[in-house]
């Protein structure tokens, strides 16, 4: 029901709403809507802003926000005003929304909840939904070139599947949220391809062979062509950090600014991407490759085996599940022996396991930070897989952190945890000046 006045008279005030709206990484299963329906009815009364872009969208367990960011950064440097719509946010929750690496402004984003906040069945939207609809309107109102979408949880039935795609995205198919999603990589990659719509190529990452399997028969059923990143043989120099793709006129060499040993892959789906799109969005070899070895800055992803000081050996990675933290062992194990890094980790309740823990115990040293989420798992839940795990309080971890001046240390587990983490920080930089 709307109001002549409306709710939001400033940027503070959407926030409180949104911070009061269910959202999976503290509500769980309430933020979990899964009604396409209801978001088509809602952007109805918006002249349907969904349907006036070209998307990109992508799907997948691991390796989507990084994909899409060098999908964007490509575009971006090529000259096309470029959406990006990723989660979940790092820093502020602006930055889910972004022209050419700039996140939206307050203003911008008060003045689009105003008008959503006109609309019946405001009040029904959970966290998620609220976004993509803001980047919807938003991508919309700015006229964007090409908008990259990422898929929050699943596919099938994710609020950003109201879409037409002009390609979709698969990047990998791993066991997470299987109490969403099902239990086994068929059922999951069901869901995720899901995106798949009739006639639209979709590019696919190095999936399992069961995820293939499923994948590949709902390409066929839609008629939509199947391109594999594989074919262009992507690798990872260990040596070099470089990464080296067979593309369309030759091989590329190029060192992204996302080190992962992921980047390879992930760096082969964008000019997947690119390709497919040619005919529509016309990219120089050059732009491609600075495109791709500039991902990072020029869309201003954090979190990604990012290095936290220039003259501390500390990292951030938001690996939060088994396939990423499988990743992350390699990605340490590239710049140091495994066994000479201290991790800091914290870790949601549902990701527990015998298996979960099992790559800490590598490590040199494991700290535990509980989060503050209701889906924060418990000292005692991680203690009983992994029984060496030092718990710590914050002054605790401070102090054991700023005596760390020459260690590696990784701080991992969920991006929800960034924030905590440049908060200790600049404690620390404080404390030393």
């Amino acid at each position: 029901m709307s109001t002549s006045i409306s709710r939001f008279q400033t940027y503070a005030d959407v926030e409180s709403w949104l911070n009061a709206r269910p959202q999976f990484s503290k509500d769980g299963r309430k933020a979990t809507d899964f009604r396409p329906a209801k978001m088509v009815d809602f952007c109805s009364h918006l002249g349907h802003p969904e349907r006036r872009g070209n998307f990109v969208h992508v799907a997948g367990t691991n390796g989507k926000g990084s994909t899409c960011a060098m999908i964007a950064s490509v575009y971006q440097t090529s000259g096309y005003n470029t959406g990006l719509y990723t989660s979940p946010h790092v820093e502020h929750w602006r930055e889910r929304i972004k022209v050419n690496g700039d996140p939206a402004s307050e203003d911008d984003i008060l003045r689009i909840f105003r008008m959503m906040d006109l609309v019946p069945g405001f009040e029904s939207l959970t966290y998620f939904e609220l976004g993509t609809v803001a980047a919807f309107l938003y991508f919309a109102e700015v006229g964007v070139d090409i908008a990259v979408m990422e898929t929050g949880m699943g596919g099938r039935l994710d609020a950003t599947n109201i879409l037409i795609p002009i390609v979709s995205v698969i990047t990998s198919i791993g066991l997470d949220h299987t109490d969403y999603l099902g239990n086994t990589l068929g059922a999951i990659a069901y869901e995720k391809a899901g995106i798949i719509k009739p006639g639209i190529p979709v590019v696919v990452g190095d999936l399992p062979s069961d995820a293939l399997h499923v994948v590949r028969g709902a390409a066929e059923l839609l008629n939509a062509k199947m391109v594999m990143a594989n074919d262009l043989s992507p690798r990872f120099d260990h040596e070099t950090g470089e990464v080296v793709v067979q593309h369309a006129v030759g091989i590329m060499r190029f060192r992204p600014d996302i080190q992962s040993v992921t980047s390879a892959i992930n760096a082969a789906m964008a000019i997947s991407v690119i390709e497919l799109l040619q005919d529509r969005f016309v990219v120089n070899a050059s732009d491609v490759r600075s495109g791709l070895e500039h991902a990072a800055r020029n869309t201003g992803l954090l979190g990604r085996m990012e290095r936290l000081l220039p003259n501390r050996h500390w990292y951030y990675d938001g690996a939060h599940n088994q396939e990423a933290l499988n990743v992350l062992l390699l990605n340490v194990a590239k710049i140091a022996p495994v066994s000479t890094w201290t991790v800091v980790f914290t870790m949601m309740a549902d990701k527990v396991s015998h298996e979960s823990l099992k790559p800490f115990q590598a490590f040199h040293g494991a700290i535990f930070w509980r989060s503050a989420s209701d889906r924060g798992a418990t000292e005692s839940a991680v203690m009983e897989h992994l029984p060496e795990v030092n718990i710590c309080n914050e002054d605790e971890i401070i102090r054991h952190l700023a005596a760390m001046t020459s260690e590696f240390v990784i701080f991992t587990g969920s991006f929800y945890f960034y924030n905590e983490v440049r908060r200790w920080i600049r404690s620390i930089a404080a404390s030393e000046c």
